[in-house]
C-alpha cells in the first residue's frame, strides 16, 4: 500500500504548484528545493546567505535535473517585509525554513529570530560545523539526548503538511524520529563509521566543553500527531541516516 507521502508526491507531479522556500541555502531548505524540483514544481528561493551557501542552491538545482528557470533566487532577509511580499507574489505554498541555526546565536539575536519565526514555524534540527582536525567538540558531559532524524524525513514532513487536508491545518506538529539518542552514543556511531575508512580515528575521544547557554538536557519529540493526522512515517533510523551521511561526505 502506498504511503501518504508517496500519494502526495504523485499529486504534486500531476498538478505542479509554485512554492516559496525561505532559507533554501541551508541544509533542510536545499534538500526541500531539490525534492520540489524533482517533482516538477516551480520554486522561489528567499535567503540572505548569512548562514547558508549559494552553492547549496546551485547543487540542489543541478542534482534535481530540472531546468534552471524553474528556480528563482532572491537574495534578501526573510524578515524584510518588502522582500517577503515580493517573494510571495504568485506563490501557492510557503515553506519557511529561515532561522538562526544556533541556540546561543538565537539567544543573542532573539529579536531578529522572533521576526523570522513569526512568519513561519520551527523544526527540530541540528548539525555542527566540520572540524579540520580529528577531534569532536561535545558541549556538556555527553549524557544529554537529542531526537535526531534524517533530512529526507524533514522534507517528507514539510510536503505532507503543505498538502494536508484542511482538517489537519492550524495544528502544531513535532517532526523527529521519536527515538532520542545520547550524545556519547552518537559520537560512538560516527567515530566507528569513520574508522572504517580511516582506521586512525578509532581511538579518538570527544573533547568536552561547558554546556552552552540555552541548551536543554533532553529533547524528545512526541510525533504521534504527525503520524495520525499527516501520515508522517520516519523512513531512516539514526544508524541508517548516518551511514548515508558519511558516504556523502566521503564522496565530497
Amino acid at each position: 500500500m502506498e504511503t501518504e507521502y508517496a500519494l502526495a508526491c504523485e499529486e504534486l507531479r500531476a498538478a505542479p504548484r509554485r512554492w516559496l522556500v525561505t532559507g533554501a541555502a541551508g541544509f533542510i531548505g536545499s534538500n526541500l528545493l531539490e525534492q520540489l524540483l524533482r517533482l516538477g514544481q516551480e520554486v522561489v528561493v528567499l535567503d540572505d546567505l548569512s548562514t547558508g551557501r549559494l552553492h547549496n542552491i546551485e547543487e540542489a538545482v543541478a542534482a534535481s535535473g530540472a531546468p534552471a528557470d524553474r528556480c528563482r533566487f532572491i537574495e534578501a532577509d526573510a524578515a524584510d517585509r518588502d522582500a517577503a511580499l515580493e517573494a510571495c507574489r504568485g506563490v501557492d505554498i510557503v515553506l519557511h525554513q529561515a532561522a538562526m541555526g544556533s541556540v546561543p546565536r538565537s539567544n543573542r539575536g532573539a529579536a531578529r529570530d522572533l521576526r523570522l519565526q513569526r512568519r513561519g514555524f520551527r523544526q527540530r534540527a541540528g548539525r555542527g560545523p566540520p572540524e579540520r582536525r580529528p577531534t569532536c567538540r561535545v558541549y556538556g558531559d555527553g549524557r544529554s539526548s537529542r531526537d535526531f532524524f534524517y533530512v529526507d524525513d524533514a522534507v517528507q514532513a514539510n510536503l505532507l503538511a503543505a498538502t494536508a487536508e484542511a482538517s489537519a491545518t492550524g495544528a502544531i506538529y513535532n517532526v523527529a524520529s521519536g527515538d532520542p539518542t545520547i550524545l556519547n552514543e552518537l559520537f560512538d556511531i560516527i567515530r566507528d563509521g569513520l574508522a572504517r575508512m580511516r582506521p586512525e580515528l578509532r581511538d579518538v575521544e570527544p573533547f568536552y566543553e561547558q554546556f552552552r547557554a540555552g541548551d536543554i538536557r533532553h529533547s524528545y519529540a512526541d510525533i504521534s500527531r504527525a503520524r495520525l493526522r499527516l501520515g508522517y512515517v520516519p523512513t531512516h533510523s539514526l544508524a541508517q541516516g548516518l551511514e548515508l551521511t558519511l558516504d556523502w561526505y566521503t564522496a565530497h
